[in-house]
């Protein structure tokens, strides 16, 4: 539910909060099932990769004048580092491989099919809303032309 809530959010803070509270939803999976191993794995891989997420959309926030997704775009040719930063945040959030969130997803699925086998389907949903949230997020950000809104952003010029 909370992804649903990520998805209409049009807040960048706001829709990175919700996707956190979908994930802790996992954990709590986790943790209700006795899959504490699986449990602990989620909530570091989560910390490192919500970590590079809030990273790379503070840059955003810092140098543009607006936090209003809709309103945002065409900053990938403006920020690529905060691009690859969001982006490899997000395939650790939702378990591409080899990043650790796949493991830490593979150890939760294989302890709830043989005891839970709905909540695996419950998994991979959440697993697939978070997915579709964060690619949306990233398209709106990074996508496009820039627009009025996020020209303010300096040009990435190579030097710190």
């Amino acid at each position: 539910m909370w992804d649903l809530i990520a998805i209409a959010q049009v807040d960048i803070k706001r829709a990175l909060s919700y996707s956190v509270s979908a994930y802790m939803g996992l954990v709590f999976i986790a943790v209700g099932t006795h899959q504490d191993e699986a449990a602990l794995l989620l909530v570091l891989i989560h910390a490192i990769a919500m970590a590079l997420l809030v990273m790379s959309t503070g840059t955003i926030v810092l140098s543009n004048i607006t936090q209003d997704l809709t309103q945002m775009g065409g900053l990938w040719s403006r920020r690529p580092i905060s691009g690859i930063s969001y982006i490899v945040g997000t395939f650790a959030l939702i378990g591409l491989p080899p990043l650790g969130g796949f493991w830490a997803l593979l150890k939760l699925l294989d302890g709830l099919w043989g005891t839970h086998p709905l909540l695996v389907g419950v998994v991979l949903f959440v697993n697939a809303l978070t997915a579709f949230s964060l690619t949306r997020e990233f398209g709106l950000i990074f996508g496009g032309k820039p627009t009025p809104m996020t020209v303010r952003a300096q040009k990435f010029c190579g030097r710190w």
